[in-house]
């Protein structure tokens, strides 16, 4: 997004002058239109609608970013109620120590306790990966999105810190 950002400012250097306004959308019918018609399943006539197909990107570098994270999240709280071993951290050992009332360890895996809800197994990464796949694609369900593909998780009775 950075790159559009640097790149639109670059153009707008271009115009003698520009302004930005706020269309609201019965007003603006025609993009309207046009954004309900992309994010249908409706099959589409394009013999009706301009279609400008981009053969170039707008940004010449595209540059993607992924953060990789071969921790296992689950481990630092597992030693803790499994083997009492804290973190060398004294804040990273006070947080364990505070979360450590909100975690549980039936058999091998780790359990979070709910105040609503019964006992959630927490998944590793590539456990919560698969679950957001299946549910998503709609093996559990209708295809969503946010926060509903979010909640719908939670009540399969899984859980992972950043869901």
């Amino acid at each position: 997004m950075d790159q559009y950002l640097a790149r639109t400012q670059e153009l707008l250097k271009k115009f003698p002058s520009w302004r930005l306004t706020n269309v609201d959308r019965e007003e603006n019918w025609w993009a309207d239109s046009l954004s309900k018609l992309a994010s249908s399943d409706l099959p589409v006539n394009l013999d009706l609608i301009y279609v400008d197909i981009l053969m170039a990107l707008a940004i010449d570098e595209l540059s993607v970013n992924q953060i990789q994270n071969s921790l296992d999240w689950r481990k630092p709280l597992l030693d803790y109620i499994i083997d009492n071993k804290l973190p060398e951290g004294k804040n990273e050992a006070r947080s364990l120590i505070f979360k450590k009332k909100d975690y549980c360890v039936i058999g091998s895996p780790l359990y979070q306790r709910a105040l609503s809800e019964p006992l959630i197994r927490c998944l590793t990464s590539e456990e919560a990966h698969q679950v957001m796949v299946e549910v998503h694609i709609g093996i559990c369900g209708e295809h969503l999105r946010g926060k509903n593909l979010a909640l719908k998780i939670i009540r399969q009775g899984v859980y992972w810190p950043i869901i």
